[in-house]
Order: C-alpha cells, then sequence, then structure tokens
C-alpha cells in the first residue's frame, strides 16, 4: 500500500505533466488548477479522464478571461507567464497643491465680498492678517475685514475694526476713507426721531470736524459735508422741538433759551434762521425790543431769501406802524367839548 502511493503519484505527474504548461500560458491560476487536477487523478478520488480534463480547461478558460484581461489593464505583461516575477503597477502621484500667496488670498476674498459672501470674506482676510502679518497686503486685509461688517449692517463692530486701523496705521494713504466710514457707522446707528437719544449722531459729527482741512484732495469731501449738514439738521430738530413746546404754550423765557442755543450750536443748519427768528420774537415778548430789534435785522441782512427773513421784515413792519399809532395818539391833542368853546 505504501509502494502503490509514490506509482500513482509518478503516474500523475507524467500524465498531466503536459497539461499545466498550455494551461498556464492561458492564464490559468496555478495553485487552483493544481488543487484540481491532483484531486481529479488521486486514486482516492476515482473520477473519469472526461471529467477532470472537462473542469481543467473550464479552469483554464476562466483564468483567460481573468488574468490576461486584468493585466493587459494594468499594463503589465508579465502576468501570462506563470514564472515571472510579480510587478505591481505604478502608483498615481498625488498633485502637491502650491501654496497659495497673501495676494491671491486677498484677492479671493474681494471676490467674496462682491458677491455677499461676507463672513467667508472675513475668513479670508483674518488668513492674510494671521499668517502674513508682515506682507502689505495684511494692512489691507484689515481694512476690508472693516468694510465686511459694514456691508452686512454690524456697525457697531464695524466702528471698533475701523478706529483699529486708525489708530495702527494712522498715516495709511486711505485714513480719510476710514474716518468717513466711520462717521458714517455712527449716523446708521442713530435713531432716525429726532426726540430719542442721538449720541451715536453727536459722536459721528465729532469725527468729521476738521475734515475738510486734514484732507481737502479728499475723494469723500462732499460725501462728508452732506453727512455733517444731515447731523446737524438732526440735532437741530431735537432742540427746536423743545423749544416749539414752550414757544405754543407761550413760556417765552423757556423758549428763547431753546432757540438761541440751538441757533449757536448749528449756525449753518437749515433750521438756524427760523431759530432766530423765533428767539427775536420771544425777546420781544419778554420786553428786550433792542436785542430783538438787531436780531431781526441781522437775519433780514444775513438771508434774505429765506422764508423766516420775509416773516421779520413783516414783523418789524407791522411793530412800526403799531409804534407809530401810538407815537400819533400820545402827540394828538384832545377833542374839545362844545361846552368849552
Amino acid at each position: 500500500m505504501s509502494n502503490e502511493l509514490p506509482l500513482a503519484q509518478a503516474g500523475l505527474a507524467c500524465k498531466i505533466a503536459p497539461v499545466p504548461r498550455c494551461l498556464l500560458r492561458l492564464g490559468c491560476p496555478l495553485d487552483p488548477m493544481m488543487h484540481l487536477i491532483e484531486t481529479a487523478w488521486s486514486p482516492r478520488y476515482p473520477v473519469s479522464g472526461v471529467l477532470s480534463w472537462g473542469l481543467a480547461l473550464a479552469l483554464a478558460f476562466v483564468g483567460f478571461v481573468s488574468s490576461p484581461s486584468q493585466a493587459s489593464a494594468a499594463g503589465d505583461s508579465s502576468g501570462l507567464d506563470p514564472l515571472a516575477p510579480a510587478v505591481d503597477a505604478p502608483r498615481k502621484r498625488a498633485k502637491v497643491r502650491e501654496a497659495e500667496t497673501p495676494e491671491q488670498i486677498y484677492n479671493r476674498g474681494l471676490r467674496q465680498m462682491r458677491r455677499g459672501y461676507y463672513d467667508e470674506a472675513v475668513v479670508s482676510f483674518e488668513k492674510v492678517r494671521n499668517h502674513f502679518p508682515f506682507n502689505q497686503y495684511s494692512v489691507l486685509a484689515e481694512l476690508r475685514v472693516g468694510d465686511c461688517l459694514y456691508e452686512k449692517a454690524s456697525f457697531a463692530e464695524a466702528v471698533d475694526a475701523y478706529r483699529q486701523f486708525a489708530r495702527l496705521h494712522p498715516r495709511h494713504s486711505e485714513i480719510d476713507y476710514v474716518v468717513y466710514r466711520i462717521a458714517r457707522s455712527e449716523f446708521k446707528l442713530a435713531p432716525s426721531v429726532a426726540q430719542r437719544d442721538q449720541s451715536h449722531t453727536i459722536r459721528g459729527l465729532k469725527r468729521l470736524e476738521g475734515f475738510a482741512d486734514r484732507f481737502p484732495d479728499s475723494a469723500y469731501l462732499s460725501e462728508a459735508q452732506r453727512l455733517r449738514e444731515k447731523a446737524e439738521l438732526r440735532l437741530a430738530r431735537r432742540a427746536t422741538q423743545i423749544g416749539n413746546f414752550y414757544w405754543k404754550r407761550k413760556a417765552w423765557q423757556a423758549a428763547e433759551r431753546r432757540y438761541r442755543l440751538a441757533y449757536d450750536e448749528f449756525p449753518n443748519s437749515k433750521l438756524a434762521s427760523r431759530c432766530r427768528y423765533r428767539q427775536a420774537v420771544c425777546l420781544w415778548q419778554l420786553g428786550r425790543v433792542e436785542q430783538a430789534r438787531r436780531a431781526l435785522e441781522d437775519l433780514v441782512v444775513s438771508s434774505p431769501e429765506s422764508r423766516s427773513a420775509s416773516q421779520a421784515r413783516r414783523f418789524l413792519e407791522k411793530q412800526a406802524g403799531a409804534g407809530d399809532k401810538a407815537t400819533h395818539a400820545v402827540e394828538a391833542p384832545p377833542p374839545q367839548s362844545s361846552d368849552a368853546q
């Protein structure tokens, strides 16, 4: 029994020796094929020769369909030769992404800001500031952060950002733009109703003091002047509304004080001539006729085309006519009675 097994294996090797070569040339996997053939020709499992060869040919067909196509797809022709060493397909190298320059990141932030993506733009500008603090675009990015906050209506945060920029870069070429933006942000924070708290309007007006002297060639000079006039009109309206309250109740002394303060504080506002006229009328009612007359005459000379100047002229003519009548009434002799004659 011990001699039969080696003889059987030898006969098996002789019978199948030509088989693996032709099958391997067709691309059949070696290990499964040998296992199948050994099982088919083993004396322990008597199987007919036709079935064995059929299984071997089927296995060869599977190897021919799978292995050569995979090898050719990978670009490796050595897969057809079982004795050749296995060669892995070359891996594609991952593209190395080049680092962005400060200018590229800054321009990306500008594009995001123009499209309305203000939060993303702030992230881009902050990246320039944090990663490239000594680059020229870092200063510009700091300014653009304030612009993004202003455009998204975060005016309080925008004021802080602009103030920080003005404090760190007082001689920057765009400092006039920064001052103008601070004042505009303060006006945006102020309520439009004159009776409410106008502290932001006062702060914005202080920012614009001396703007024309500091920046005579600024592109924002006319816009700053317009904002200044608007702020003065708002504050003057608040002061005159209190005076109007006392005017309606004929509280002449309190009304005169309010109109005087409004005129002295905002002499260039649109309500200045009206304040001056009503102040003069209050003075007249208080018995300070000469002071009231001078105020009315000054108003007629300084603002001849205004409505208040026309009212001042009519008031003076009326008072002059009333004075002439009173004078004639005093100088005329009393009529004599018939008894005296």
